[in-house]
């Protein structure tokens, strides 16, 4: 583990590129962004199936076309 961070404290020190800066950010921020994106399928697989178990037929139509709608983005 230390011979890892000796050779990557050379990425990240003043005197790395500024291309590990930038890759690291991008990996943080694409991380977030699945992480929100799993969450959000997440909340409308549980309204969907909420709705179903409930019969709420307008309920079920209405998560279909939020389905449809993000699916087309």
């Amino acid at each position: 583990m230390s011979r890892f961070w000796q050779t990557a404290r050379g990425f990240w020190s003043r005197t790395g590129d500024r291309r590990a800066w930038l890759l690291s950010g991008a990996l943080v921020t694409i991380l977030f962004v699945q992480l929100f994106v799993q969450y959000r399928m997440n909340a409308w697989n549980r309204d969907i199936f909420n709705a179903l178990e409930q019969k709420d037929s307008p309920g079920v139509l209405y998560q279909a076309f939020l389905y449809l709608a993000a699916d087309r983005r």
